[in-house]
């Protein structure tokens, strides 16, 4: 898992397609093992989708509260 200190909407925003909070979509990238650019375009929407789907939440390319947490605990690629 990864050592970090409880969400915060300001750490962990919710993100979406189009987002360009750079530091935390560059983190939700490298989680999925995406190349990291920044920019929360179709290829991150659709990895996070399948991401949620494999891990039982609702695959609607949203990254909220609950993707966070499940993201979370595994370590970054």
């Amino acid at each position: 898992t990864v050592d970090d200190p409880a969400p915060t909407p300001e750490r962990y925003p919710t993100l979406r397609f189009g987002s360009r909070e750079h530091r935390q979509v560059c983190l939700l990238q490298k989680f999925l093992g995406l190349q990291s650019d920044g920019y929360f375009g179709f290829l991150t929407r659709k990895a996070v989708c399948a991401f949620q789907s494999e891990h039982g939440l609702v695959p609607d390319g949203v990254v909220g509260p609950y993707t966070w947490d499940a993201l979370k605990r595994l370590k970054p690629a």
